[in-house]
């Protein structure tokens, strides 16, 4: 190594150990400061990413042999995979919050610093410097641009609505205030949520907790967008396509409306897609040049996404039969330890990373998979509150999927993408594999085509017969592989032909379809009138291009002087438009939530006048009907948010408290319950699974010497606790150490 070099690979340890004692100082400093404005939040949150990210980047880099799309797709793993285990680990013993997450990122990435000697971040700019994109590369990149920009801009104010106010952010709430990995039953009466799996969470954890609010946990999926772009042009150029045709299979994937959209939206489904599409893809790699590095981290892959949704572990499953097939075949000749050790790794990764929910099932409810339960003519397998029978399946409210409508062109959710692209192109590659395979020709790449065909039937399947209910975000990942196979039959098809120009210009066949799922991402009508929004497209679009043209022929040392001044320049305005963009936000959020469910609900109406009544002071809610409960804890998350049942048992539950369901009405327990958590008001809906008005509105309506109405509005009601015999059972409010807020009820 020359010297030169040599001092590259050590100034960058150098930097990151300063760095992350300064996160890990900071974030100690929170315990005793008083940190009320948004902006010393921000910086931490930043600074902990940052130290994560350079960290992982490193890691990622060891091996020094792959590209840099696949480190970057490694470092994101390795990143995520950190956050979460950093957010389970905490929260386990009892001690997440915020400013402990901080330290834990600067303490674990000055670790990692003392054991490395080399970052690789001077490789970073040799892998910079051989891009070189074409006219074609550079349009893919600016409509994939463009894509990202519209799943942005549909939400820059808008709240979120749907699952996430059931479920996906109230998790995240819960811990917040209790600093454990607690979370209640949400108050439709569905036992399921609290099984689920965490990763996503803890991902939205991460968003959330810095700022006491979904102002950015709403994007959680955002950077999984943008990975599954990497991933497909990775799978792509694998399969031996060029460069512009994996940009142009990148864009296709990133633009299909649904999931486009599915990146301003706090769920898992895109989530989920990417880390299954980058799971396919090291699979890939895997399978053309075996090593030890590349399995683990496909095993990453595999188990983040267990981690992720239940339904994952019948895809999941599959990919792991793969991955154990490939480690046999590949450390064969290191003998038998060697396979065991490997086989021993994969499996330590996809528990660690991927087990922790249904380790937790299986301690209190002795069944990994509750609520499911599975039966066998001689008795229970597994016993839960439902068993999944085909009949059960065929029942659900979800089972029905119009498959007529997906398989020639339901536009609302991916435009033109299956009729004329996903569709047709695997049935194409999968002829020409076939007829390749026949005649035994090589280096094509039809054995890796095939699998994907067989790999996006295989998806089908388990989606129809295996997952009991059917929703169309559950076929992301087979439908951007089926595209990426339609790639490869257009590329072969092309040079069957023998025709030149055919093979460079059949990509640009996408571009019409990628231009038609912009057009059809779910957008406010009004923003797409406004002339300003064809300028912004056009800037876009065409400063994407020009910018990666531009780009990819600097010098070495004016690359690396661009890409860290843009850096900082984007920092230094993030930072300054934040507490501006943070006011603006919490002033429209409810105008907001309001415009969204105009005509499908009044609950904005409630969580309009449950914000101005608990302004001055924390309160406690109690829930029964509705499950849309998020808006409840508050604009700053400080109202605690409690479900009651008519047995007047809480609905919560811990590591070691069994799920019991509720038992009988039972009105003079149920007061008692009110009376010991301390309600303040209670709100009651019609009940969302069930239908009518629950038990206890009557109740209410019998007692006004303990209840008052306080307001209606026809669909819902809010009655106030006007008396509580024991005053000290109030929420005392964030006490600013490890565990923030502190709950004090009897």
């Amino acid at each position: 190594m020359t010297a030169n070099r040599a001092h590259h690979a050590t100034r960058r340890p150098a930097m990151l150990m300063p760095l992350s004692m300064l996160v890990m100082a900071g974030g100690m400093a929170g315990f005793f400061l008083d940190v009320s404005h948004p902006l010393p939040r921000f910086a931490s949150w930043l600074a902990a990413l940052l130290v994560i990210g350079m960290a992982s980047w490193s890691i990622s880099d060891q091996p020094g042999r792959d590209p840099i799309d696949v480190k970057i797709l490694d470092a994101l793993l390795i990143a995520l995979a950190s956050m979460a285990l950093i957010v389970l680990a905490l929260g386990s013993i009892g001690l997440l919050g915020w400013w402990m997450l901080v330290v834990s990122a600067g303490m674990a990435s000055s670790m990692w610093a003392m054991i490395d000697q080399r970052t690789g971040f001077e490789r970073l700019r040799a892998d910079g410097q051989r891009v070189t994109p074409s006219g074609l590369t550079a349009l893919a990149a600016g409509l994939g641009a463009f894509a990202v920009v519209q799943a942005v801009l549909g939400r820059v104010f808008r709240p979120p609505v749907g699952d996430a106010l059931a479920y996906h952010l109230p998790a995240a709430v819960e811990w917040l205030q209790r600093g454990t990995l607690d979370m209640p039953i949400p108050a439709a009466g569905d036992p399921s949520p609290p099984f689920y799996p965490l990763n996503s969470a803890a991902w939205t954890y991460w968003l959330l907790a810095p700022f006491e609010s979904e102002i950015l946990a709403r994007f959680v999926q955002l950077p999984f967008l943008l990975a599954l772009g990497l991933a497909v042009f990775r799978l792509c150029l694998d399969l031996k396509l060029t460069q512009a045709v994996a940009a142009m299979a990148g864009a296709l994937a990133v633009s299909v409306p649904a999931i486009a959209r599915s990146a301003s939206l706090p769920e898992n489904d895109l989530i989920l897609a990417a880390l299954f599409v980058i799971a396919t893809a090291w699979l890939f790699r895997m399978s053309l040049d075996f090593t030890v590095w590349r399995a683990a981290l496909a095993a990453l892959a595999i188990g983040l996404a267990v981690g992720i949704k239940v339904i994952a572990l019948g895809f999941g499953g599959v990919l792991g039969l793969v991955w154990i097939v490939l480690v046999v075949h590949g450390r064969r000749r290191a003998g038998a330890g060697a396979v065991l050790k490997m086989l021993g790794v994969g499996a330590a990764a996809v528990l660690l990373f991927g087990g922790y929910s249904y380790l937790r099932n299986a301690i209190m409810m002795g069944n990994p998979l509750y609520p499911a339960g599975y039966d066998l003519p001689g008795g229970y397998l597994l016993e839960g509150l439902y068993y999944p029978t085909w009949e059960w399946r065929q029942a659900h409210v979800f089972f029905a999927f119009d498959w007529q409508a997906f398989l020639i062109g339901s536009r609302r959710d991916f435009g033109w993408t299956v009729t004329t692209w996903a569709l047709p192109g695997v049935v194409l590659a999968a002829l020409l594999a076939l007829v390749g395979l026949l005649r035994r020709s090589r280096g094509s790449g039809q054995g890796l085509a095939l699998a994907l065909v067989l790999w996006v039937g295989v998806n089908l399947a388990i989606f129809w017969y295996v997952v009991p209910y059917h929703f169309s975000r559950f076929l992301f990942a087979p439908i951007v592989i089926a595209s990426v196979a339609g790639m490869w039959a257009l590329d072969r098809l092309a040079t069957l032909t023998g025709q030149g120009w055919a093979r460079a210009w059949y990509p640009a066949l996408a571009v019409p379809v990628v231009v038609t799922n912009l057009v059809n991402i779910p957008l406010d009508p009004s923003i797409r009138n406004r002339a300003v929004y064809w300028l912004a497209a056009v800037i876009v679009v065409g400063g994407s291009v020009l910018a990666l043209l531009v780009v990819s022929k600097l010098p070495a040392r004016r690359l690396r002087l661009v890409a860290q001044g843009g850096a900082l320049v984007v920092m230094f305005l993030a930072m300054v438009a934040w507490p501006f963009y943070r006011d603006e936000y919490d002033t429209r959020r409810i105008a907001e939530w309001r415009a969204q469910i105009q005509g499908f609900s009044q609950s904005p109406d409630a969580w309009e006048w449950l914000e101005v009544a608990t302004s001055s002071e924390e309160r406690v809610i109690a829930v029964s009907g509705t499950n849309e409960i998020y808006p409840l804890y508050g604009p700053e998350l400080d109202n605690r948010v409690v479900t009651l049942w008519h047995s007047g048992e809480l609905a919560d539950y811990g590591w070691f408290d069994r799920f019991v369901l509720y038992g009988a009405p039972n009105e003079q327990a149920w007061r008692d319950r009110i009376d010991a958590a301390g309600v303040d008001y209670v709100l009651v809906t019609e009940d969302v699974s069930f239908g009518g008005w629950p038990v206890e509105r009557e109740w209410m309506q019998s007692a006004p010497e303990r209840f008052a109405l306080a307001f209606e509005n026809g669909e819902l009601e809010i009655w106030e606790v006007v008396a509580l015999p024991d005053e000290t059972a109030r929420y005392t409010g964030p006490q600013g150490w490890i565990i923030q807020p502190n709950w004090h009820s009897h």
